[in-house]
């Protein structure tokens, strides 16, 4: 005779049955609504790739609608149209969109990567995107004030503050390569001492830069290391070696009160403000405890013959190293010279100087840049 299931038997069945249910239907429920999400956030993925469409085409055609309602049939929509929302466009095709498909409200600003649910009840364009449509006023650079370390420009604009996302400087040593970054704050650029030329730029919130002139802040002699002209040497004044992004000057303990000189043919030395050294160096005392100085010296003359008798700027004993240690060194340093009061007549040459000033010792000075900056 078969037995069937007792009545404990079939309530145990029912229980882990409800128990099972009530742990995967949440989960079950949440695959569904994580798939409702990704469907929604998709068919936004395909207003925007219909957008960049439509803006192409418009291009060409030389008529675009910048404020696009995606309820109309303005754009080629592939899937289907949301319930509502707005498309905006800018004139570089940066896009800020925000649409309501069902429970959902799928956005993505002008400065957003790809577009998220977020929680609204209206699900509308903000205001602050319809603003970022607007061209930002250019603006201006204005005092130049010049420490050790940094160049301060402050700038001035005519903008609203409430219509530009951040202010940046793009600087670099030379006008072509100013790819090097800083956010300004409201007033102010401070950039790099070695910044040769910069300018400041609005950013929209759509990603648009409204930028100012380039300003040219500094003239170098040596590029990261490469000679514009070759050196002229006097005899037994030390050596000059080109290497891969500096140059190395070294003298030994024969090489007495030599100097080692670069014509400066194209700079009107009265313009600038402020002259600087980008150096490392190392010294060897010679066997009777005798030291070294290294100087670097800019004069200005017609007669290069005469330019150790007319220096007009210098940066002295870059090292002077005690008797004792016995071999010393100095880690890669800026030095500076403000230009105070220079008398310059008529001179529109100049030489820069690379010498000793006492010997008996091995010295190397390893020399990355060297540079003015502009006098405003």
């Amino acid at each position: 005779m078969k037995k069937g299931f007792t009545l404990i038997e079939l309530l145990a069945v029912i229980v882990i049955l409800g128990i099972i249910a009530v742990i995967t239907t949440p989960l079950i429920m949440g695959v569904i609504e994580d798939a409702r999400k990704n469907s929604a956030i998709q068919s936004v993925n395909g207003l925007l790739e219909a957008g960049e469409q439509y803006q192409i085409e418009s291009m060409l055609e030389g008529d675009m609608t910048s404020n696009i309602n995606l309820t109309s049939d303005i754009l080629d929509i592939k899937g289907s149209k949301p319930e509502s929302g707005t498309l905006l466009i800018d004139t570089e095709g940066n896009m800020s969109i925000i649409a309501k498909y069902g429970n959902y409200c799928i956005e993505k600003k002008f400065l957003d990567e790809k577009p998220s649910i977020i929680e609204s009840e209206e699900c509308e364009i903000a205001q602050s995107e319809l603003e970022a449509m607007d061209i930002l006023k250019t603006p201006t650079f204005g005092e130049k004030t010049v420490s050790d370390k940094e160049v301060t420009l402050t700038y001035t604009t005519e903008e609203e503050k409430n219509k530009i996302h951040e202010t940046v400087c793009y600087y670099g040593k030379t006008e072509s390569s100013m790819s090097n970054k800083v956010v300004a704050d409201d007033t102010n650029c401070k950039l790099p001492v070695e910044a040769g030329y910069a300018k400041v730029c609005h950013v929209s919130y759509s990603g648009m830069e409204s930028c100012s002139d380039v300003k040219k802040l500094a003239d170098y002699f040596i590029l990261d290391g490469k000679m514009l002209v070759n050196f002229t040497t006097t005899s037994e004044a030390g050596t000059i070696t080109q290497n891969d992004g500096y140059i190395t000057f070294s003298a030994s303990e024969n090489d007495v009160k030599r100097q080692v000189i670069y014509p400066v043919d194209a700079i009107d030395l009265s313009k600038y403000a402020h002259f600087y050294v980008d150096v490392d160096a190392t010294e060897k005392l010679s066997s009777d405890g005798s030291n070294a100085n290294f100087s670097i010296r800019i004069s200005a003359t017609n007669d290069i013959n005469d330019a150790p008798n007319q220096t007009l700027i210098l940066i002295n004993d870059i090292i002077v190293l005690l008797q004792d240690p016995k071999e010393a060194s100095i880690e890669r340093t800026t030095f500076t010279n403000t230009l105070q009061n220079i008398d310059f007549h008529d001179y529109t040459k100049g030489y820069l100087m690379l010498g000793r000033n006492s010997s008996r010792a091995t010295l190397t000075v390893n020399i990355y840049n060297i540079w003015f900056q502009l006098a405003e």
